[in-house]
């Protein structure tokens, strides 16, 4: 179980528990969360917390009502191959460095134990993944003993068999990281892609400028706006979905041909030749309040027509409450060049006309587009959409600054979240500024704070995550 743990994951968790669920089909869903502050004299209510959001409910024809436990405290070192050459296995653990690791996963088993009676979750069995061994649990005093030295498991038939099917293993989060995001500055044409870096963030000032400096309904500019994002992720979608047909299922693979005989370009230069340097710079500058950050990840969760209502949803909100908000006034906005538009098979009269958007202006457009982004609707997003945003935001930020650049970060940290990457949500919201969001928390940093998951990833098995 540990070779499957850390070849889901594609790391070697540090001070992690791992609830690897299990079901009639077979092994379910895997949940990473960080060990909790050693001292607390009880558990119960951080493990309740993360059980209540395994996908193991009773309403599912197949629920994953069993679990192995898996506590990792510092392994990475061990996997050192030279070092584990050079120490033979043994189980000489008179002088064992796991003590204190082990002394406090063994205090967490008896309130591990209630909780899973609570929830009628089965427990398989519970493995500590020392620095030096593996540690299993032996009933019915539930104790730890030491089964086996840590580096025998990358010598196990599983881990060696997922190893030749093409998986990998990384030391660290922070050295899977490395490898999984793929790199937005490769290209087969040097020239090309710094030609289109340069003139992407000239002409994206050029169109920030505009914005300020002109008299410009917020409203007709912003819903302009999310029109030429609607038609950039769905260019954007033809290339993710070019790729997955070829067999590559990981952004990383996105920059090497999955079979000897294809000819791959890189997939930043597909995406550079989907965007144009106009439409990039458009779409750098449409990214200037944290607003306009998030109708665009509802609009890749959901559709154009939906955005569009829970857009009007706020216009009409600011104006009941008397708030300074979306100017309507019949200003024309911003907009890209005509070649532009035409490529979209758009022109300035179809960003300039009302689009017929679902529902009355209620209310319901902006609760429903709060629900989604909290992660509190059941209805999965629209995961090749997702992908789509994510790939053209990695492009856009080398040519990004300041405060679209941040907010580039936050739609990539909110779309990796949304699909239950949250350690990867943490680690892209780390690099954005404070201070291009108003220095105060967003949605996102307090749904990460809270360790809250998406309801979608519990009510049902997700596919194409």
């Amino acid at each position: 179980m540990v070779a499957v743990c850390v070849h889901t994951l594609g790391f070697w968790p540090r001070n992690s528990l791992v609830l690897l669920t299990v079901g009639s089909p077979g092994v379910g869903p895997l949940l990473r969360i960080d060990l909790p502050v050693a001292g607390g004299d009880d558990y119960g209510e951080y493990f309740d917390f993360f059980l209540s959001q395994l996908p193991q409910s009773a309403t599912n024809a197949d629920p994953n009502n069993r679990l192995f436990a898996v506590f990792f405290g510092s392994t990475a070192d061990e996997m050192d191959k030279e070092r584990e050459l050079a120490a033979p296995y043994s189980l000489d653990y008179a002088e064992c460095s796991d003590n204190n690791f082990i002394d406090q996963v063994q205090a967490l088993i008896p309130s591990l134990h209630r909780c899973l009676v609570n929830h009628s979750i089965d427990l398989i069995d519970v493995i500590a993944v020392g620095h030096r061994f593996l540690w299993a649990l032996h009933p019915p005093e539930l104790t730890l003993l030491p089964a086996t030295p840590t580096a025998s498991v990358v010598d196990s038939p599983i881990y060696r068999e997922m190893f030749e099917q093409g998986s990998d293993v990384a030391r660290s989060h922070e050295e899977f990281l490395e490898k999984y995001l793929w790199d937005p500055m490769e290209t087969a044409d040097v020239v090309r892609r710094d030609s289109w870096l340069a003139h992407t963030e000239f002409a994206a000032l050029g169109y920030l400028t505009q914005k300020a400096e002109s008299d410009v309904g917020e409203y007709h500019q912003i819903r302009a706006e999310l029109m030429m994002w609607d038609a950039a992720l769905q260019r954007g979608v033809e290339v993710v979905l070019g790729y997955r047909s070829l067999g590559v299922d990981s952004p990383k693979d996105l920059a090497r041909p999955p079979h000897r005989d294809v000819v791959s370009p890189a997939p930043a230069d597909l995406i550079r030749t989907v965007l144009n340097q106009d439409v990039g710079a458009y779409l750098i500058a449409s990214l200037n309040s944290t607003a306009t950050v998030q109708l665009v990840i509802y609009l890749a969760c959901t559709g154009l027509q939906e955005a569009l209502a829970a857009l009007e949803n706020i216009s009409c909100r600011l104006e009941e409450t008397a708030t300074v908000g979306l100017d309507k006034s019949q200003t024309t906005p911003v907009l890209p060049q005509k070649s532009s538009l035409n490529r979209y098979g758009l022109d300035r009269k179809s960003l300039l006309n009302p689009v017929e958007t679902k529902g009355p202006a209620d209310g319901a457009a902006i609760a429903s587009m709060a629900s989604k982004l909290c992660g509190h609707d059941t209805q999965s997003p629209n995961w090749d959409r997702l992908a789509a945003l994510c790939a053209i935001a990695t492009i856009l930020e080398e040519a990004a600054h300041h405060k679209p650049e941040s907010l580039l970060k936050l739609a990539q940290a909110w779309a990796h979240w949304l699909q239950g990457k949250s350690t990867l949500a943490d680690y892209l919201l780390r690099a954005v500024e404070p201070v291009h969001h108003g220095n105060e928390p967003t949605v996102l940093h307090r749904v990460l704070d809270a360790g809250v998951l998406p309801a979608w990833l519990s009510a049902r098995p997700q596919p194409n995550i």
